[in-house]
């Protein structure tokens, strides 16, 4: 509602992100720690070019709303 509200497209699903997060979420987990940074100061987003673009998107939006 609040997308829509603003403007906004409707999100849409991506599998591919979806696998990325949970993957992190389980690291988090088992290595007890809570951040969007690991403890060797990765985050999910390295290397990977579907999550840039989803956040380059994504900022882009809300800097127009």
């Amino acid at each position: 509602m609040i997308r829509t509200e603003n403007n906004l497209s409707k999100l849409e699903h991506s599998g591919e992100i979806a696998t990325i997060s949970r993957t992190y979420s389980y690291d988090m987990g088992e290595r007890e720690y809570f951040s969007h940074v690991s403890p060797e100061g990765r985050d999910p987003t390295t290397g990977s070019v579907i999550c840039i673009r989803a956040s380059a998107t994504l900022l882009a939006k809300i800097s127009h709303a």
